[in-house]
């Protein structure tokens, strides 16, 4: 039993129509791959850098029984970022995020 069509000929990429320009690359470079070991340090410092920033808010809400302003806004754009960056590790975004992309600037909600 072989592979081949009824026909005897071999189909090609060239005979279905598929050119170089459209065959999906296969595996990662090596470029991706440093860029995805620099953003899951990165990833790492943010999470340690958010959770401080939550006990500090949870001390400022403690003391003036409301949150700070610039607190909250750093907040939000820092949790965007870990967003965007894990995206970008799960392959769900192509973009990278800061520091080789834009920073994320979330409006803020009031």
């Amino acid at each position: 039993m072989t592979d081949t069509p009824p026909n005897g000929s071999n189909p090609t990429d060239e005979s279905l129509g598929a050119s170089d320009d459209t065959k999906p690359k296969s595996g990662i470079g090596f470029e991706h791959v440093l860029y995805m070991l620099l953003y899951a340090f990165l990833g790492w410092v943010t999470l340690w850098l958010l959770l401080i920033m939550a006990l500090v808010q949870l001390i400022v809400v403690l003391v003036d029984s409301k949150p700070n302003k610039e607190l909250r806004s750093f907040s939000r754009n820092g949790a965007q970022f870990m967003f965007e960056l894990m995206a970008f590790l799960g392959f769900a975004r192509t973009e990278k995020p800061f520091p080789f992309g834009k920073f994320p600037d979330v409006p803020d909600a009031e």
